[in-house]
């Protein structure tokens, strides 16, 4: 990455790729339990093909087609309940992975779909996803679960217990691969010198920190906001510093600024990201809803962040 952050010299953009049109085809992978191919989409422009949760036909393909020495296969999962409209920061999110990662495949662990212009585009640049279907949890050691981000912290841990992989946050953006992480049982990153962030994730299947991780679950108070989610991690990891291989731990590289600081240091500055693995947007604290358009003239963290995903660089447009 270029080391100038002033962005006073700005360049030719080139535009987004063109949508289709609906009678157009678009590529799309369907699994066959021990492989998966990718052929025209049928009956609809905008099919994903739809698997359960269980369905040992999804664990077959990742086995055959996922792995490539690496103790982390290089397989993306999200989670997304409810009915939701994809909007233009889970576009780019998932953009990111596509280019930054290129995983094998794209799994979404949800009960609906996203749907609107940002998820049909989507499905016509990314051949790879596909629909998990996951019913979120309503209990958690006998106690109702209050809040849709405690069934999102633990149906997270269940999808890459089961399956291996990489979890990230539908606002979490991949800045650069995380390959040289994949041979780490387990990673996370500090948020704060007293959490651990879990709002990306590698792990190895049925990876040993994740069973201490549901052990503390028992305790599970859905009072605690984000207790168990990023304060037991860190407490697992302390208390188990001698356990070698347990887990990674990186220094804040997939969540700086963090979020405190990212109001002002996002959506205000620019903040330089050129160490980061990934950058979490925190969009809760912004308002503004932006486009395709209005970020190529964006002088701040989002905007950068935007063109280098979107356009392959990071520098303001003059076109």
């Amino acid at each position: 990455m270029e080391n100038n952050w002033t962005f006073t010299c700005k360049r030719r953009c080139p535009d987004m790729p063109s949508r289709k049109m609906p009678s157009q085809e678009r590529r799309q992978i369907f699994l066959e339990c021990e492989d998966y191919t990718l052929r025209e989409a049928r009956d609809s422009v905008y099919e994903v093909p739809s698997y359960h949760f269980d369905n040992d036909c999804i664990d077959h393909v990742i086995l055959r087609n996922c792995r490539d020495g690496k103790l982390v296969p290089n397989i993306i999962h999200y989670v997304w309940f409810g009915k939701r409209e994809m909007n233009f920061y889970h576009f780019l999110a998932v953009m990111g992975v596509h280019k930054k990662q290129k995983p094998c495949l794209i799994l979404f662990h949800s009960d609906y779909l996203p749907f609107g212009p940002y998820w049909e585009y989507l499905l016509e640049l990314v051949p790879n996803i596909i629909h998990v279907q996951f019913k979120p949890d309503t209990v958690i050691a006998g106690k109702r679960i209050k809040f849709v981000e405690h069934q999102a912290d633990y149906a997270r841990l269940k999808a890459i217990q089961r399956f291996g992989g990489i979890y990230a946050d539908t606002d979490t953006i991949f800045l650069r691969s995380l390959d040289p992480l994949r041979n780490y049982n387990f990673t996370l990153s500090k948020a704060f010198d007293y959490n651990l962030s879990n709002g990306l994730i590698l792990s190895a299947c049925n990876a040993t920190f994740l069973k201490y991780w549901f052990k503390a679950y028992e305790t599970y108070d859905p009072n605690k906001w984000g207790y168990h989610s990023t304060i037991i991690p860190f407490k697992i990891w302390q208390s188990h510093l001698d356990e070698v291989g347990l887990i990674h731990v990186e220094e804040k590289t997939f969540v700086k600024p963090n979020g405190i600081d990212a109001p002002k240091q996002i959506f205000k500055e620019n903040y330089n990201w050129s160490h980061n693995y990934a950058i979490h947007m925190f969009i809760r604290f912004n308002r503004t809803v932006h486009n395709f358009k209005d970020i190529r003239y964006l002088n701040t963290t989002v905007g950068s962040v935007s063109r280098f995903i979107l356009l392959d660089n990071k520098e303001l447009c003059e076109n």
